[in-house]
């Protein structure tokens, strides 16, 4: 559990306060609207200016820029459908756009897990793919990669944050690092 706090301590980084386990919000149904909810996919907000979720469309965009997202970071490869399209509303709305592009499994790699743990600074920020998934996969290879978390830890994390189809990719990824490097802080 300690852990935890430290990868939500982290990702509080988004703005400076402790994050909890339990999320802000219960996920949302595929587009149901809530008061603050943007309509995405799979949507799910750990704390005020942390969204995570699915792929978002025009209206979604305008609804996180009324919310006071002022980050967007796109886990989309650049061959996805919508993607291009994104990027010029992103700007257009006045809110900066950051593409660590991945494609499923082969995305997620320590590399990238350092790049969106340094994409993450203290903007409120909405963090997509195309469901979600790749969304929690990458998020539970940070919390290995940076925050020390044990694979058990990671994984949970990453279930908590949309990893859903990925998780054996993900599982598998975590054995591996700890069978190459057992002095790894989370493979102790």
């Amino acid at each position: 559990m300690k852990r935890y706090a430290i990868l939500f301590g982290a990702l509080a980084a988004c703005g400076g306060s402790q994050l909890s386990t339990e999320p802000a919000s219960t996920p949302q149904v595929e587009n149901a609207m809530s008061d603050n909810s943007l309509g995405i996919r799979n949507e799910l907000t750990l704390r005020e200016g942390l969204i995570l979720g699915g792929q978002p469309d025009r209206a979604a965009l305008e609804r996180a820029k009324e919310l006071g997202i002022t980050r967007v970071i796109n886990l989309r490869a650049e061959n996805e459908a919508g993607v291009a399209e994104e990027i010029p509303i992103v700007e257009e709305l006045g809110m900066e756009y950051i593409a660590i592009p991945m494609s499923g499994a082969a995305g997620l790699t320590e590399e990238n897990a350092r790049r969106l743990d340094e994409a993450l600074t203290d903007a409120p920020t909405l963090l997509h793919c195309g469901s979600g998934n790749r969304v929690g996969g990458l998020l539970a290879l940070r919390a290995f990669y940076v925050d020390g978390a044990t694979p058990e830890e990671a994984m949970e994390i990453g279930r908590s944050s949309g990893l859903t189809g990925l998780e054996p990719h993900v599982a598998s990824h975590l054995e591996e690092a700890c069978e190459n490097d057992p002095e790894h802080a989370g493979c102790e």
